[in-house]
């Protein structure tokens, strides 16, 4: 049976180790660039025995979780091997990138002068949660695609709250056209023959 996301559409998987891997919940989807990370250094041997099973272990949770079917076992991700790994994890990472570029997940892009002095590590997550009225901890076991959904709505509501929030949203609205409004054009800039009728 194949995954949806909230919005009722298919979710979009990839082959990893024979088997079919879908998008993940967002705190499994932060947790895959460390992972990564992880695994290189088991691949330059600066890792112990132990964390090395730690990190199939981490592997095999990962993907039975964002599998369809299948139970992965630590076993069987050792069984594949480090460089198996990676190359798996080189694969997902930009599958995810492309996921995420989407045009039905994009923020409208705002331009502001203003920046945060302290940068927040959840802040997407933080307002999506309000948004919905759930937990922060309920957002981080969403599935990153119904994740990416519910973050754009939430984007797009807060800033519709505010005059100056619409205007933000009119600009990136215009910013996104790529064909001329021609009837508002025609509006304000009659043809010769209109304007001496």
């Amino acid at each position: 049976m194949k995954k949806t996301d909230i919005t009722g559409a298919e979710l979009p998987s990839v082959r990893l180790l024979g088997a079919d891997v879908t998008m993940p919940d967002v705190r499994t989807y932060r947790k895959t660039y460390m992972l990564g990370g992880f695994l290189s250094a088991c691949a330059r041997a600066e890792v112990s025995a132990d964390m090395y099973l730690q990190a199939c272990e981490s592997f095999a949770e990962f993907l039975s979780f964002n599998h369809q079917d299948k139970i992965f076992s630590a076993k069987d991700v050792e069984e594949a091997g480090v460089k198996a790994l990676i190359r798996a994890l080189g694969e997902y990472i930009p599958f995810l990138a492309r996921a995420q570029s989407l045009e039905r997940f994009k923020l409208p892009e705002i331009h502001t002068d203003g920046g945060y002095a302290y940068p927040l590590d959840f802040q997407w997550e933080k307002l999506a949660a309000d948004y919905a009225g759930v937990s922060l901890f309920r957002v981080l076991s969403l599935n990153y695609i119904d994740y990416l959904i519910l973050r754009r709505e939430a984007f797009i509501h807060a800033l519709s709250q505010s005059e100056k929030g619409r205007d933000m949203l009119e600009a990136a609205y215009c910013g996104e056209q790529t064909e001329p409004d021609r009837a508002t054009l025609r509006a304000m800039f009659p043809s010769p023959e209109v304007r001496h009728g």
